[in-house]
């Protein structure tokens, strides 16, 4: 399962192309988005602490002031973290 925190139904932003793709390839994908009922036809969830055990990765689509608070609910729920911080 792919988690995607940060989740869009704008279909311009990366997190909503992201999802797409992602489904299109045949992956599980949960929006994590607190102020949408569903993205692409699947329900979100409200944090990322709804996620089950079953999650293999989690993407990351928000800005950097809101991240911070979250560092250490990303942490608990992967083994791995990758951030991209726009340098490459």
């Amino acid at each position: 399962m792919v988690a995607m925190l940060g989740a869009s139904p704008k279909e311009e932003r990366y997190s909503h192309k992201a999802q797409r793709l992602l489904m299109e390839g045949g992956y599980m994908v949960v929006p994590i988005a607190p102020a949408a009922e569903e993205i692409l036809g699947v329900a979100c969830l409200r944090s990322i602490q709804e996620c089950s055990s079953d999650l293999d990765t989690l993407t990351v689509y928000i800005g950097p002031e809101r991240l911070s608070p979250m560092s250490d609910e990303i942490i608990e729920a992967c083994t791995l973290a990758l951030l991209s911080t726009g340098q490459f």
